[in-house]
């Protein structure tokens, strides 16, 4: 399996490095090879996360059975005999370079971009890969805009989240102060007449002594 944790934009609009869900920073390889897998190409949206239960299922096992803590990825593994399986892929970013919290749902060819302050943004990759003609108010495409944004509305609680990430980083900023004339930083002494060896006492009789107290 050959793959990337995420892409980097390199000046596509007028963006550099990742932090977008555009497809130069959003999009990566996966290339599977092995036995038992047939030569082709999909162009079906997967995601990182359907990994794990790829890699439990070839092992011969069922992932719903044997992976204990919920996930939400599914096996890709009809791909590897040509076979129809997930198109979908799910992203969350709530990191830098955005002041709210950034969801993506790619399905069935369509990228939905959700940022609360943003409008939104839905593109059809096939058609318009360079991502330039934003169908979010095409009339012909509502339906599917009202889906996706009540998707990503229900599993959040945006004001909650908004407000939990503005306190926590509140916190942070009172306390930043606290380390800038200070540092926990520790090295250990190190003293070379501790180290080493420096008589000709048998390195078992040394041992010995060092293992029971004797009396001085």
């Amino acid at each position: 399996v050959f793959t990337a944790d995420h892409g980097d934009m390199l000046g596509e609009r007028g963006l550099w490095f990742k932090m977008s869900w555009f497809e130069h920073s959003a999009r990566v390889p996966l290339i599977v090879t092995g036995p038992g897998v047939a030569q082709g190409r999909s162009s079906s949206a997967v995601s990182l996360v359907d990994l794990l239960p790829t890699f439990v299922d070839v092992a011969g096992a069922n992932p719903y059975e044997v992976i204990a803590t919920p996930f939400e990825g599914a096996s890709l593994r009809p791909f590897f005999h040509q076979e129809r399986g997930r198109d979908e892929a799910l992203g969350e970013y709530f990191a830098e370079a955005t002041s709210h919290p950034s969801f993506m749902i790619v399905r069935n060819g369509l990228k939905f971009i959700a940022t609360e302050g943003d409008p939104d943004q839905l593109f059809d990759i096939a058609a318009d890969p360079r991502e330039t003609n934003n169908l979010a108010n095409d009339p012909t495409y509502q339906e599917v805009v009202h889906a996706r944004r009540a998707e990503v509305r229900d599993g959040y609680d945006h004001e909650t989240l908004r407000r939990r990430v503005m306190e926590s980083q509140a916190r942070r900023h009172y306390l930043a102060p606290v380390m800038q004339d200070v540092t926990w930083d520790f090295e250990p002494p190190y003293r070379s007449s501790d180290k080493y060896i420096r008589n000709t006492m048998p390195i078992y009789e040394l041992e010995r002594r060092s293992r029971f107290p004797r009396d001085t």
